[in-house]
């Protein structure tokens, strides 16, 4: 499906990017997007060295790869489309449009927590027991699985945050808040909740106070008690305590034997990543090409890390363009939240996308955050929307942003 999708953004924006051309129209695109168009475009040197047998051997096909290319393409496709609506669409209600995304995923999550699974239609049923999770334990909205729909809501958890501290009326969009932090912890996606975590701490640290600090500190420790108070939430932070991570006497090589059988998800990872990397190192400058980590070890998994999955697939080379890209768009969003003429509400936004990009990055680390289609549209999108000219709307104000809290 997202592929398809993909596809259908694209032919959507070829045709109107030709509309605007035969109309003598101007066609809005800022460095950003050139940026990203050259590293879309060196990403296709993987797939014309694949069928020439320049990759390492994997089992992937051409489709596959050509598949996982448009599917990142289409974020550059609907980063360029929204741009040309800057000047038509208030940058403000473009961001309030995009709360009525939450409608359905947020209406299947009441349905997955209020009734048992036998009453579940399948298509709302996350069946995957992995880990020691029951049938129907887990909400997954309508995004397929827990952790997709746990960093999406990390993403709306901080644009709400941003509206909330901006309103003068906070009640609704606290109340709001409140719940979206509800279902992230009812995902019972520890990656998704250390994601929360990243994204208070890169939020809150620029201009840091006592009171800021304080309210982060209680939020966490709420989060966290609230996670711990389940039987899954203790078990599963208790299995982090039989990983190399805080027990002293089990070494990388003993959790890659104990992660084929003890059932450990920590584990469990280190072991594919284990095996990524060495497959890696037989082919360490160009990898094996994108889309191949789900099928280089024994697994047939995805590798729970993209770094590492970029290493695999795009070698040395293409983990260096995977961390320039990441970098690029960092840069962009802290200059613009650094520039002083722009809007007070512009630039705390860009803020806000910062500590979302950090938090990303973060969970990158133990997830595949890079597959999550869904979550990068809407990341894409926003970037878009606080890169528009919005000083044109900041004459109106009279209010100015009031200093983080939480």
């Amino acid at each position: 499906m997202p592929a398809i999708f993909a596809v259908a953004l694209d032919f959507v924006a070829i045709v109107y990017i030709l509309l605007l051309v035969l109309l003598k129209k101007p066609i809005k695109a800022d460095s950003l997007f050139m940026f990203f168009s050259g590293w879309i475009a060196l990403q296709g040197v993987w797939l014309v060295l694949l069928p020439l047998g320049g990759l390492g051997p994997s089992g992937l096909s051409l489709s596959d790869s050509l598949r996982e290319w448009v599917r990142m393409s289409s974020w550059l496709i609907l980063y360029l489309l929204v741009s040309q609506l800057q000047d038509r669409l208030h940058p403000e209600k473009a961001i309030r449009l995009l709360f009525l995304s939450l409608l359905a995923p947020m209406g299947a999550a009441i349905l997955q927590i209020a009734l048992p699974p036998s009453l579940l239609p399948k298509f709302l049923l996350f069946t995957n027991t992995g880990g020691g999770f029951d049938i129907g334990s887990r909400i997954n909205g309508t995004l397929g699985h827990p952790a997709t729909f746990a960093s999406f809501l990390v993403l709306f958890i901080a644009l709400t945050l941003w509206k909330f501290l901006d309103s003068p009326n906070k009640l609704p969009w606290g109340l709001v808040l409140c719940v979206l932090v509800f279902f992230l912890v009812s995902t019972k996606a520890l990656t998704g909740l250390l994601m929360f975590v990243a994204f208070l701490l890169t939020f809150m640290a620029p201009r840091l106070t006592f009171k800021s600090a304080l309210g982060g500190i209680i939020l966490v420790s709420a989060l966290l008690l609230l996670f711990g108070s389940s039987e899954f939430g203790r078990e599963r932070l208790a299995s982090i305590a039989n990983t190399p991570l805080l027990n002293s006497d089990i070494d990388w090589s003993r959790a890659v034997v104990m992660g084929q059988w003890d059932g450990n998800s920590f584990n469990w990872r280190i072991t594919q990543w284990t095996f990524l990397l060495q497959a890696w190192q037989k082919y360490p400058l160009l990898g094996y090409g994108i889309g191949s980590s789900s099928f280089v070890t024994v697994y047939q998994n995805y590798a729970h890390n993209d770094y590492v999955r970029a290493l695999t697939e795009g070698g040395i080379l293409g983990l260096a363009l995977f961390i320039v890209l990441l970098a690029g768009i960092a840069v962009r969003l802290w200059r613009l939240y650094q520039t002083p003429t722009l809007p007070q509400k512009q630039r705390n936004l860009a803020l806000t996308l910062f500590a979302i990009l950090a938090a990303l990055a973060f969970g990158m680390l133990t997830d595949n955050i890079w597959s999550h289609t869904t979550l990068f549209f809407y990341f894409w999108l926003l970037v878009a929307v606080v890169s528009w000219d919005w000083t044109p709307e900041a004459r109106l104000e009279t209010r100015s942003f009031p200093q983080p809290s939480v």
